[in-house]
């Protein structure tokens, strides 16, 4: 009896001359598109993979698997574990630094790899989080991306809660990024006639938007997210939850 399906082969078991052809024409026809077939395939094991699919190409494009739906690409998955148009998270910590004594201190410094923001509308995503410190100090907070400020609180008059910090960067060239971020800390506060009600703990929330330009080449150098702090005494500010993620688009 011929068989009917690719993997309907049993080990063991003679097969004969038109059963061969069959399963040939089979999987000619599945190789040009023109016919369909199920293959199944169990497997248990707690390190090895099902699938071990090694890519030799080194190029940052290089793909792993490809999804298509009627020949029109749905997925790509390349070989440096990016899938095309969906973000990644490539770091989340939960630190717990804080500031030293007055002065401005490094709460936090991470570097994008090399490589990651590897095309034009590549982008990542960062957040960073924190607690200020219940008391009447004054308390600053600077964020800088590629080595340029892109949010400075000034020294302002927090005396508690917490602050968040968000932003987005696409790459616009190789030199060169759009940023699109937001800062909010500790407590802003209205009554229902939208006046600004006194809760003596006080609070910022800012958004903006900006366009550094001659940073270094993003397709060969690391991109450095730095988050320092200034206060009066120690911890006056600490940073205590941190995620990236980059998303590469081609």
């Amino acid at each position: 009896m011929a068989l009917a399906r690719l993997n309907d082969f049993v080990a063991g078991t003679l097969i004969l001359d038109s059963q061969v052809d069959s399963e040939f024409n089979q999987l000619v026809g599945a190789l040009n598109g023109t016919d369909s077939i199920e293959i199944l395939h169990k497997f248990s094991h707690a390190t090895t993979p099902v699938i071990n699919a090694n890519q030799l190409n080194t190029a940052v494009t290089a793909l792993i698997v490809k999804g298509q739906q009627n020949s029109v690409d749905t997925f790509k998955i390349k070989a440096n574990g990016y899938i095309v148009g969906y973000p990644k998270t490539i770091n989340s910590a939960l630190p717990s630094v804080g500031n030293v004594g007055a002065g401005v201190d490094t709460l936090l410094s991470y570097d994008i790899p090399i490589n990651s923001l590897a095309a034009d509308l590549d982008y990542f995503e960062a957040e960073f989080g924190g607690i200020f410190a219940t008391n009447n100090n004054d308390k600053r907070v600077v964020i800088s991306i590629g080595g340029v400020t892109f949010e400075d609180t000034g020294v302002i008059d927090i005396d508690g809660l917490a602050w968040n910090f968000r932003v987005k960067g696409i790459r616009a060239s190789s030199t060169s990024l759009i940023l699109n971020g937001c800062f909010e800390g500790a407590l802003l506060q209205t009554d229902s006639a939208g006046t600004n009600a006194a809760t003596g703990i006080g609070g910022r929330f800012d958004a903006r938007v900006s366009n550094p330009t001659g940073l270094a080449n993003l397709g060969s150098n690391v991109l450095n997210l730095l988050v320092q702090a200034e206060g009066v005494a120690d911890n006056d500010i600490t940073i205590r939850s941190v995620k990236v993620a980059v998303c590469q688009m081609s």
